[in-house]
């Protein structure tokens, strides 16, 4: 399987085409945090959010995905916290095995990155990230003005 061609030599070489994409056109914003997230995923919503909505990716159709985003991101933390303080080994009738936070911290991690994926919050997704234009405001002066 071949990979990619990355974009700046597709340029160089001239086989650059800007694929038309279907996406509706959202205003990029930060949207209201979910009320189920925990305290350290609400601290990565703050973090990161306002970084996506300015690059233009997040919108307010994003709110229940970035909050899953956030969640795993904690989960993931929290979960190495305990592995941390419990160890990665537990005994269970004296026979050791696996802890099953370990379990729990790496799903939360392969959900964090297939959704980090998603946002470009990657540097290879950053790749495939292509933002339009930002939506028009229908209250935007400068829009009733040009009608």
């Amino acid at each position: 399987m071949t990979r990619p061609t990355p974009p700046h030599l597709r340029l160089l070489t001239g086989v650059h085409r800007e694929r038309a994409r279907g996406t509706p056109r959202v205003p990029a914003s930060c949207p209201e945090p979910p009320t189920w997230l925990s305290p350290m995923a609400l601290e990565e919503w703050h973090r990161l959010g306002p970084q996506l909505a300015a690059a233009g990716v997040l919108t307010q159709l994003d709110a229940v995905a970035f909050g899953l985003l956030c969640q795993s991101f904690a989960d993931a933390i929290e979960a190495d916290d305990q592995i941390r303080r419990f160890g990665k080994i537990v005994r269970d009738k004296g026979t050791p095995r696996l802890s099953p936070l370990v379990r729990i911290r790496d799903a939360a991690r392969q959900q964090y990155l297939a959704l980090a994926r998603e946002f470009g919050v990657t540097p290879a997704s950053r790749t495939h990230i292509t933002v339009g234009p930002p939506a028009l405001n229908d209250d935007d002066p400068t829009r009733r003005y040009l009608g």
